[in-house]
């Protein structure tokens, strides 16, 4: 692949058709580099080889690779069938069970008129690593009838094309959650005055996802609606979208984070607000929707300009052009929520 400077970077490949066996030898039968000579004596002859090691080792080796990067941890036990079989499979479990969301990638907008479906791409979607800017293609002939509506923590929000049911897919894995359809959406949009051009309208598509799980596996995705300046959710399970009885007036940017909704909404000349939305759990479901947003920070119009949300590192970020005093070019903020809190008297 191409870079902007001239050279070149290796794409890993599909994740459908590469192997990576990043240590063969250790797992071989010969053992070579491992067990040798001087590691046996004449009574008792020990194997030394690290297709060998113990589960409880493997188990917290697994668990450290695994809160680094997922595909890590897959080419970890892509090394070995010892260690394939002691540690936890994604599959089937790519959705149910946090550790494994591909929270580091993110779905690559391709531009230049191609986009998820085009026939050029051959079915193949590219992924984005956020950290290490590495690239992977993962075959989903889904985006022949699918359009994605988002990436939260990786996964893939997916309205279907023909009669615009929902679902959310894991790239990596293929495991695949549904949801209820967005109609119920649009019948409760109307008593509003709002009327929407059905399910397909660009409003409703114009969502910010959050994904969460329970202790039980429940799966809930959080909608913010930035064009409709409302907020939804829906579990696995559910019949219909639960909507806020609350309006979210002058939202601009929505931001998942560890399965909460931050938001900034602010209109001139009021201050901009962050705010946050949490998902519901077993004890507030049923208030949820009455429940309004936490406000994190009020910011004054007049100190900063235009405050965005972005998350890298796992830290959410501010970003953000400062006001100084009158004759002082501005500057250009860029810190996590935490120091901004600290730092500014406004909070």
């Amino acid at each position: 692949m191409a870079t902007s400077g001239g050279g070149k970077r290796r794409e890993r490949g599909s994740l459908r058709t590469q192997r990576i066996d990043p240590i063969p030898s250790l797992c071989s039968s010969d053992r070579r580099g491992v067990a040798n000579a001087e590691t046996r004596t004449s009574t008792n002859q020990v194997d030394l080889s690290w297709a060998s090691l113990h589960v409880d080792v493997l188990e917290l080796i697994a668990d450290r690779v695994l809160a680094g990067d997922l595909l890590d941890y897959i080419w970890f036990q892509a090394s070995c069938k010892h260690w394939r079989a002691s540690t936890p499979c994604p599959l089937g479990r790519g959705l149910v069970d946090p550790r494994f969301h591909s929270r580091q990638w993110t779905m690559f907008p391709e531009g230049s008129g191609l986009h998820p479906g085009h026939p050029a791409l051959g079915g193949y979607i590219r992924f984005l690593n956020i950290y290490s800017g590495i690239f992977i293609r993962v075959h989903l002939p889904c985006f022949e009838d699918h359009s994605v509506l988002d990436c939260p923590d990786g996964l893939l929000f997916l309205q279907r094309n023909k009669d615009a049911s929902i679902c959310l897919l894991h790239p990596f894995t293929g495991d695949v959650a549904e949801f209820p359809h967005l109609a119920s959406l649009c019948l409760y949009m109307s008593k509003f005055g709002i009327f929407l051009n059905g399910p397909y309208d660009l409003r409703l598509r114009m969502a910010h996802a959050a994904v969460s799980v329970d202790a039980g596996g429940t799966i809930t995705v959080m909608l913010a609606l930035s064009h409709l300046e409302r907020m939804a959710y829906a579990s696995t399970g559910d019949q219909q979208w639960t909507h806020t009885s609350w309006l979210m007036s002058g939202m601009r940017t929505a931001v998942a984070f560890r399965g909460s909704l931050y938001m900034v909404r602010g209109s001139k000349p009021g201050p901009w607000q962050i705010m946050r939305v949490d998902p519901p759990d077993s004890s507030s479901s049923s208030s949820w929707s009455f429940t309004p947003p936490q406000t994190v920070a009020t910011c004054p119009a007049d100190q900063m300009t235009k405050p965005y949300l972005v998350e890298c590192n796992s830290e959410l970020l501010v970003v953000l052009w400062l006001a100084l005093p009158t004759g002082t070019p501005g500057m250009l903020f860029c810190g996590s929520l935490t120091s901004f809190l600290e730092s500014l008297p406004f909070h």
